[in-house]
């Protein structure tokens, strides 16, 4: 899957199996449309930037692990 010059027509459904298949590439298209909204939904919750960070990093994390 050549996800460089199509991710932004790539469903996410085909980012996850290409992701389950183990391409990283696609942890970083998912990554780049999800972690904005994965660390303000943090921030809100904990009201700590630093823990906010760690949260959104473990989130990405843990999914690279067990998509």
């Amino acid at each position: 899957m050549r996800m460089a010059a199509e991710a932004g027509a790539t469903s996410d459904d085909a980012l996850v199996t290409a992701l389950t298949s183990g391409e990283i590439e696609a942890l970083d298209w998912l990554y780049e449309r999800y972690a904005p909204l994965t660390f303000s939904v943090a921030l809100r919750v904990l009201g700590d930037r630093q823990l906010a960070e760690d949260v959104a990093q473990d989130v990405f994390l843990r999914f690279w692990r067990q998509p």
